[in-house]
């Protein structure tokens, strides 16, 4: 019976790590997609961000359906209906426009997974592989968001105070944070190497989000997104 318990306990421990997983990958999808979808606008048309933007739609909402019933419940039908309406449509001589209702939509349901993530976890308590998902989620919102501005007629007038909770200088100083804890915490040679540049590249992005001036060099950001995810796979969690 005593073995019986344990391996329950081992089996709900499982699936509770499952469904973390999924929901990590959702909110990476989501704000991966985000950037894609918006670098669509900013390039005028080059289908290639399209075809990215269609591909990790599609995985969001996979990671999903992966995930526990609760989760399902409260945001599968949500993001279906979203990621439904983002279209970009041709409109007098603009040759791509997105309808503001619908950009709204998209930009709140990334506040929500944001905020929905919760108080930062110390980061002395935090598992290598806990810290390692926090900086590819964290820093994947940060350039959606600032894509999402760069891409808006109105710039950041256009954020809310809701819009606004998720604080991307607040971020980045967690970001800092985890990454100089990690160096920290008998890194490996490899890692450190990689971790330095993972620094290099945050320190890029908060050079470009402290006053969405209108001048954001989209290309350079959404290229240091992708860099960013592949050389975190590398770090070893």
């Amino acid at each position: 019976m005593k073995h019986l318990s344990i391996l329950f306990a081992l089996l709900v421990m499982s699936e509770s790590s499952h469904a973390t997983s999924a929901m990590n990958e959702h909110r990476l999808y989501v704000s991966q997609a985000m950037s894609a979808f918006y670098m669509y606008g900013l390039t005028e048309g080059d289908d290639r961000y399209l075809d990215t933007f269609s591909e990790l739609s599609q995985q969001s909402t996979s990671s999903l359906n992966e995930s526990d019933t609760v989760t399902k419940a409260k945001y599968l039908a949500k993001w279906q209906n979203i990621s439904s309406q983002l279209e970009f449509k041709s409109q007098g001589g603009e040759p791509v426009f997105l309808d503001w209702h619908f950009r709204e939509n998209y930009r709140k349901y990334l506040t929500t997974l944001y905020l929905d993530m919760g108080a930062a976890t110390p980061v002395e308590s935090a598992t290598r592989k806990q810290i390692i998902w926090d900086i590819k989620i964290k820093s994947a919102f940060l350039i959606a968001r600032a894509l999402d501005v760069a891409s808006s007629d109105y710039g950041a007038t256009s954020l809310d105070d809701d819009d606004r909770k998720l604080d991307a200088l607040e971020i980045i100083k967690q970001l800092e944070s985890d990454i100089a804890h990690l160096l920290s915490d008998s890194a490996p040679a490899a890692d450190a190497v990689i971790l330095r540049r993972v620094a290099s590249k945050i320190k890029f992005i908060k050079s470009n989000l402290e006053t969405y001036n209108g001048n954001t060099p989209y290309t350079l950001l959404y290229a240091s997104m992708v860099s960013l995810n592949k050389l975190l796979n590398k770090v070893k969690s």
